[in-house]
Formats: structure tokens, C-alpha cells, sequence
């Protein structure tokens, strides 16, 4: 057999892997799935200019680098280097300015300098070089090279400086850029040109390049300086185009986010191009893209000649697990990717056995056939591919039923009955499946249960007696599995990909339909499988706890959990909101506090629970003791202090980031109640009152604005009497008043940063703290002011935050008053 000849020519992934790491990356997941006898690999690593350009130039040169200190993207001294070809010195702007320098923290394009790329440049001429290359890419600056910059740049020539295709609008929010600093740079950049103009004569502001890292080649433009299309340099210093032109059967290409700008002037797309551009060999060179993440307009690479592409993603993650995971996701990703391959070039062999002098199988008069399940999307989605595509359309009534003939040829499909036993195996399990949900147990071994759901998905699937005198080009493969939540370790958690892997003139697509169903409920599975979308049930279960109500009634979140899922599922995916987040709440032991860890937790949160004394050790103990029982995988810790000084408060917040690194979400339940006449309440239980409602609160607020991370929550519980004045309470109503303002104040401070703060004011609350001090009489007086007659729950406060912590980010400098009409404001 004849090996095949594939080239491996992946860009870097920013902040993670460089295009020589990516490309061992992958070569090793092919070489996990095909031998060399198999396969016959080449690595190109594609740099595009930015990090690595000029080690990788002066490597393959022959020259040496030069090491120095200059000034870094935030004004600190960085080690940084430039190289030495003879007179020509090289240098990557990344290597003084680019964005992995920038710390995540400190992500303000308004406050970065690209002064290190022209000290890189002065030390450059210094030593007497005659020409400087400049490679433009990964920067963390947005300042149009407003440095000592000089001479020549290596750039993607369709990046523009100004308009709503500018680099503030595209490229600055991925710099840290907030709306409005977007904005002020894009007015910048306006300003820049007006001057520019004024002093060149003429217009820079759509000069072709203009826009490359950060609207550096605007300020090389200004200088005299000309911008060099990146893929002729590449061509020139690396031989790219040279090794493109020889006859590749497959090419891998990756880089780090797929979107609308990779079909224009990125490298993968010009790797697409030139693999398939070279005349009678083009058509049988395909090209396979992995990203990092999918974004929108990415399927515009389509027509720049990359056959197929996949997100490297296997589940749900945030970006700092991804980022730290790159290596292994983009391995397993090369791998799955040639194991489908694999399939299409089995399916391709069968399928051409007998069939000696016939034309190749994707033709007019040899049309594609499938067996789908009442799959509109599928269909839809196939018909995009394969367009003379004929179906045959199993409805739920006769789904045990249907199965292709076994001819040879390809005559119009029909019903028929499954030889041997396994029908009466299905049908079997199938009665004892109960009609109603509430009626199932946990009694069923998880392998039956898996058993049956696998017999479910693989409806068409062959038998292996008559899969050899099938002339189908179509296979539908079953890769059901126990799904292992990272979270709630709930092993019955069934997890089933029904992929089609479709064979064209040796393309290869997949097209995937994701069904989850929660622990043992399978007869709920069966209901999402016949309804062929994505769902999850307000009754259905994730653990032990119900998650209810996701947004718009089903799923939340935009990552790609297969390859080429996106054609099916539009980009959507299940996600666990709170996942890799940290939660601090203090008088997090009990009460108000450890329902909202409780609910806090299934959303995948790291809770840090503050207790204020000894006495309440028994609580925390007894709660931690249900959470790790229930959710392994969540991190929890507790922390002991009284929060009346700010000494305390910041020991606090500095115990916590030292443990888990960040913080998140923080929520404020500590309080004290007093129930006293003015004329008896002390100068010291007066003191005590507002050290605890109003100092505690105001501290908690500081540390809280200093440490949380952009995007954060800042919540502190107050109290219903805000609105409500009523005799004896004096002293507590009056503590918890002046927190509306700290409130207000500090949501118009954060939010800038993307935190809200809020406050949440409960009616009186049916826990321990309340009776001691209400007489028979109050209470009933109390319960009778709110709906249903009865005092506010902690099960009705807890969910609000929850909606605030998760989908309440647009809520901020409000005090919302939740406590059954107790208080109509």
C-alpha cells in the first residue's frame, strides 16, 4: 500500500504553543493512528511573522541572535533579543511587545507601548545593519508604533489601521479592550492618519497593512518604510511555496482562532490556497484546519480551499484550562482527525472493489445515499456537502425495522426486519422501560443502560455479515461512552454522538448530533434522540442536583464539542456556567450562606465559605462534609475570622487568592439583628451593630473591588426594612442603610471592569436568628405581610443570587427586594 504523503504546516497558537510545538503536536496524533508505512509526514511550521519569526528566520540562515534588556508592553524592563543575518538584522515585534508579555491583568491597549520594538531597531542600526526586517504579529499594543520605530515590516497586508475594519474594532477586544476603550482607540487611530496625512500628503488610513500589530505598519509607513506581504517573505525565507507545490495527499494546517479574518490573509487560508491551486494535482490534495476555537464567518475558509475543519475542544472549558491544555487537545484532535480519514479511505477501497474502469463514486449518476432518523439538520447539512444526496427517512415508528438491502447495487431503499436476535434483544429492554420518568430507578446496572442507549443510536448500523456486500458510501458509526463529569462524577452520566462520516471525491466531512441524557433517565434520552436537538429538560438531572431552568429553556454556552459539530448544532454545546470560577461568601457555613453554596456548587463554582467563630465550626464541618459527598470534583475551603476590621477583611481575601488563585464572585450574608427600644439600645451594642452591617460590609466591598477578577460579582445581603420602617429595629435598619450606597457607588466605580454589584434585601427569614427576639405575636404579624402567610426562605433568596452570579450581568447598582410583598418597593 501506498503511504500517504502528508504535510504538517500549522501557524502558533497564541500565548500557547509556536508553530514548531504545534506541529509536533500533530504529527504525533497521526502517528498514534498510521505507521510510517501508513503515512509519510513532513513538518513545515508556518510563521506568520509574529512570535518565533526571527528565531526561526536566523535558524534557518545561518545567523545568531543578540540578546538585550528593553522596555516591555506595560513600561517594565524584558529580556528581549533581535537577530543577525549578515548587515540585515530581524526582529519580531513580539518579542518586545507582544501580547503573551502583557499580563491578563494588565490588558489595557490604552496603556501599552510599543517603545521596545524601536529600541530593538535602534540597537539594530547601532551596530551598523543596513536593513532591518520587521515581523508584525501577536502584539499586545494598539498604539501605532507610537515608539522609535524605523525601516521595513513583514505584515498581513489586509489589516487596516482605520473604519469599522480597522484594528481597534477588530483586533482590540482580544487585546483587553472594553467597549468604550474600542472607541477612544479607534479615534486615536483617526487622529494618527489626520497627522499622518498632513505630513506624508496623502491618506495611510486603508493603506494596505496599515493595521498590522496594533497599527505598527501605519507608524513604519510614516517613517518611510515599506510593508512586505507576509506569505512572500515566508516564501523567500522559509521556501514555502516550494514545498506546497509538491504532490501532498493531505495537508494539516491549525492556528488559533477560525473565524471571518482567516479567509482573509491568514496563513492557514494561504496554505489552503496553495496546496490546492497547482493544476491537475489540485483536486486530490486535501486540506484539514484545526482551530482552537470556531468563531463566526469561519466557514468563508471553505473557499480558500480547506476541505474540512474541526475545533481541537473535547468538552466545556475556560480559556485559561484550554490555553494550559493546548498541547494534548491539538494531539487528540490530529488524531481523531486521521482516524476519520482512516474510514473514508476504507469506505473509498470497499466501495471501488469491483468497480474496475467506473468512474470515482461522487458522481451524477452514483448518488449518495443515507439512512437518517427524521434528521432535517442532518439532512440539511449533508445536502450543503453532497448535494445529489438521496435519504432514507426512518420515522420513531420504525426505527427497529429499517435496514438497507444488501445488494450490491444501489436500487431505491427499503424497510426491512434485522436478522437474528438482536431486535428481540431491543424490543425486550425496550418494555421495561418505564412510559412514565418518575417511575424509573437507579436499580439498572449503568452497562445495561448503556447497553440500550448504544442500541438506540446505531439504528443503520451494519452487521458485519453484510457489511462487505455493501456498496454503501456511507457508515454510521456509534461512539457512545460513559460521559465522567469533571464535576459531578455521576458515572451513570450518559454522553451519545450519533457522526456521520461522509466519503466525496476523498473528502471527508462529519457531520454530528449530540444527545445528552442525565444518569438513568433513558427514556428521557430516547425523547431527546427522536426530537433531534440539543436539550436539556427543566427535569433533568446533572448529579444529584437539578439545574434548572438553562437560558432560553435549553443550553448555554458557544464552544464546539466535536469535529465539525458546528454544521448541526450551530455552535452551540452544553456548559457548566460556573465552571473554573471562585466564590468567596461569607457567613458561608449555614443559613442563607450554605444554601447559596449549595446551589453554587452543581454550577461547578470553588467555594471559599467564611464562618465567624468557633461555635459554628459543627456547621461548616457538616457541610462540607454533603458538598465534597456530592460534588468530589468541587474545590471547597473554609476560612474563620471576624470581619469587624479591615485587617481581618484583607487576611481574608489574601487567604483565598493564595489558595485558589482568584476571585470571582463575591457574596456578603454576614449580619447582626437587633430588636431594641432607642432608649436602651448601649453606646457598645450601637458600636456593634454598624461594625458589623455597615464596616464589615464597607471592607468586604473594598477588598472585593481590588481582588475580583473583571466580570465579577459583588453582592452584599441588606434587609427589607430599607423600605419598611417599623418600631425596634432602629439600630439595624440604620447599619444596613448606609450599604445602598456603597452599593451604588462602587457599580458606577467597577464598571469599567465588567463587575456588577448589587445588593438583595430578603423580608424577615425563617432561620434561628429571627425567633429569639419576635414574640408569637410578631411573627404571625410578620408571616402576614407576605405571600402565602409565611416568613421568607432561604430557598427563595439563594436562586436569585444564583441568576446574578450566572445570567444577571446586565443587573448592577440595584438593591433588589425580595421578600414576597413583605415591602412593595
Amino acid at each position: 500500500m501506498t503511504p500517504l504523503r502528508i504535510l504538517v504546516a500549522p501557524s502558533g497558537f497564541k500565548e500557547s504553543l509556536g508553530p514548531e510545538e504545534a506541529a509536533a503536536c500533530i504529527e504525533q496524533g497521526i502517528r498514534r493512528v498510521s505507521g510510517p508505512s501508513e503515512a509519510m509526514i513532513q513538518k513545515m511550521p508556518v510563521h506568520d511573522g509574529g512570535e518565533g519569526f526571527c528565531r526561526a528566520v536566523v535558524s534557518a540562515h545561518g545567523g545568531r541572535l543578540v540578546h538585550l534588556h528593553v522596555t516591555g508592553p506595560v513600561g517594565q524592563s524584558i529580556k528581549s533579543h533581535y537577530g543577525i543575518i549578515g548587515s540585515t538584522a530581524v526582529l519580531d515585534m513580539a518579542a518586545a511587545a507582544g501580547l503573551r508579555l502583557v499580563p491578563r491583568d494588565a490588558r489595557d491597549p490604552t496603556r501599552t507601548t510599543s517603545y521596545g520594538v524601536g529600541q530593538l531597531m535602534a540597537a539594530a542600526l547601532d551596530r551598523g545593519c543596513t536593513k532591518i526586517i520587521v515581523g508584525c504579529g501577536d502584539s499586545g499594543t494598539t498604539d501605532a508604533g507610537a515608539g522609535r520605530v524605523k525601516i521595513e515590516a513583514v505584515c498581513n497586508i489586509n489589516n487596516l489601521l482605520c473604519g469599522e475594519r480597522g484594528v481597534a474594532r477588530v483586533y482590540g477586544p482580544q487585546k483587553g479592550a472594553t467597549p468604550a476603550q474600542v472607541d477612544l482607540l479607534s479615534r486615536s487611530m483617526d487622529s494618527f492618519c489626520r497627522a499622518a496625512q498632513l505630513s506624508l500628503g496623502h491618506d495611510i488610513s486603508h493603506a494596505p497593512g496599515s493595521g498590522a500589530s496594533g497599527g505598527l505598519g501605519a507608524g513604519l509607513l510614516v517613517l518611510g518604510s515599506s510593508l512586505r506581504p507576509r506569505t512572500e517573505a515566508i516564501d523567500e525565507y522559509f521556501g514555502l511555496g516550494r514545498i506546497l507545490a509538491q504532490p501532498w495527499d493531505l495537508v494539516f494546517t491549525a492556528e488559533g482562532a477560525l473565524d471571518a479574518q482567516s479567509a482573509a490573509g491568514k496563513m492557514t487560508s494561504e496554505v489552503a490556497r496553495r496546496a490546492t491551486q497547482r493544476g491537475g494535482m489540485a483536486a486530490q490534495t486535501q486540506v484539514v484546519a484545526l482551530a482552537g476555537s470556531i468563531g463566526d464567518g469561519a466557514e468563508d475558509v471553505y473557499g480558500t480551499g480547506v476541505a474540512a475543519y474541526a475545533s481541537i475542544l473535547d468538552g466545556p472549558l475556560t480559556l485559561e484550562d484550554a490555553m494550559a491544555r493546548t498541547a494534548d487537545l491539538l494531539t487528540r484532535a490530529a488524531e481523531r482527525t486521521m482516524r476519520m480519514v482512516q474510514v473514508g479511505a476504507a469506505l473509498g477501497a470497499r466501495t471501488a472493489a469491483g468497480l474496475e474502469g467506473t468512474a470515482p463514486i461522487y458522481e451524477k449518476e452514483r448518488p449518495l445515499s443515507f439512512v437518517t432518523v427524521s434528521q432535517m439538520s442532518t439532512q440539511r447539512a449533508i445536502t450543503s456537502v453532497a448535494p445529489n444526496a438521496s435519504f432514507n427517512v426512518v420515522t420513531p415508528d420504525t426505527f427497529l425495522t429499517a435496514v438497507p438491502p444488501a445488494e450490491s447495487s444501489l436500487p431505491p431503499r427499503r424497510a426491512r426486519h434485522r436478522p437474528g436476535d438482536r431486535r428481540k434483544r431491543v424490543l425486550g429492554f425496550l418494555e421495561k422501560i418505564p412510559k412514565d420518568v418518575d417511575d424509573w430507578d437507579d436499580k439498572t446496572p449503568p452497562d445495561e443502560e448503556l447497553w440500550t442507549l448504544r442500541n438506540l443510536l446505531t439504528l443503520a448500523h451494519l452487521d458485519p455479515e453484510h457489511r462487505a456486500a455493501m456498496s454503501w458510501e456511507v457508515l454510521l458509526l456509534e461512539c457512545t461512552e460513559h460521559l465522567r463529569s469533571d464535576v459531578f462524577q455521576t458515572d451513570k452520566a450518559l454522553s451519545g454522538f450519533f457522526v456521520l462520516v461522509v466519503l466525496a471525491a476523498s473528502e471527508v466531512f462529519l457531520v454530528s448530533e449530540k444527545i445528552r441524557a442525565s444518569k438513568s433517565r433513558l427514556n428521557n434520552a430516547l425523547r431527546l434522540f427522536l426530537r433531534s436537538r440539543p436539550f436539556v429538560s427543566e427535569e433533568a438531572e446533572l448529579g444529584d442536583e437539578t439545574l434548572k431552568k438553562f437560558r432560553s429553556g435549553c443550553v448555554m454556552g458557544t464552544t464546539v464539542l466535536s469535529m465539525l459539530a458546528r454544521l448541526c448544532l450551530g455552535n452551540r454545546a452544553f456548559v457548566i456556567p460556573l465552571l473554573s470560577k471562585v466564590a468567596l461568601i461569607t457567613g458561608g457555613a449555614k443559613n442563607l450562606g450554605a444554601e447559596i453554596a449549595k446551589q453554587l456548587a452543581p454550577l461547578g463554582a470553588g467555594l471559599a465559605l467564611h464562618y465567624n467563630s468557633a461555635k459554628t465550626q459543627q456547621d461548616a464541618t457538616k457541610l462540607e462534609q454533603e458538598l465534597k459527598s456530592k460534588y468530589p470534583k468541587v474545590q471547597v475551603r473554609f476560612y474563620q475570622g471576624d470581619l469587624t476590621t479591615e485587617a481581618a477583611v484583607n487576611k481574608l481575601f489574601e487567604s483565598v487568592k493564595k489558595d485558589f488563585g482568584k476571585i470571582d464572585i463575591v457574596i456578603n450574608t454576614v449580619g447582626k439583628v437587633l430588636k431594641k427600644p432607642i432608649t436602651e439600645i448601649t453606646e457598645a451594642e450601637y458600636d456593634e451593630m454598624f461594625a458589623i452591617n455597615s464596616k464589615a460590609a464597607f471592607f468586604i466591598l473594598k477588598a472585593g473591588a481590588k481582588h475580583v477578577t473583571d466580570g465579577g460579582k459583588l453582592i452584599t445581603i441588606v434587609t427589607a426594612l430599607l423600605a419598611a420602617f417599623t418600631g425596634f429595629y432602629t439600630s439595624y435598619a440604620g447599619s444596613k442603610s448606609p450599604v445602598e450606597h456603597f452599593t451604588r457607588g462602587v457599580a458606577k466605580e467597577l464598571q469599567a471592569r465588567r463587575v456588577s454589584v448589587n445588593a438583595v434585601a430578603p423580608g424577615p427569614m425563617d432561620t434561628p436568628f429571627f425567633y429569639p427576639q419576635e414574640s408569637p405575636e410578631a411573627v404571625a404579624f410578620h408571616k402576614s405581610q407576605a405571600l402565602d402567610g409565611r416568613l421568607t426562605d432561604v430557598q427563595d433568596i439563594a436562586p436569585i443570587i444564583r441568576f446574578l452570579v450566572t445570567e444577571g450581568q446586565w443587573i448592577t447598582g440595584q438593591t433588589l427586594f425580595a421578600n414576597g410583598g413583605y415591602t412593595t418597593r
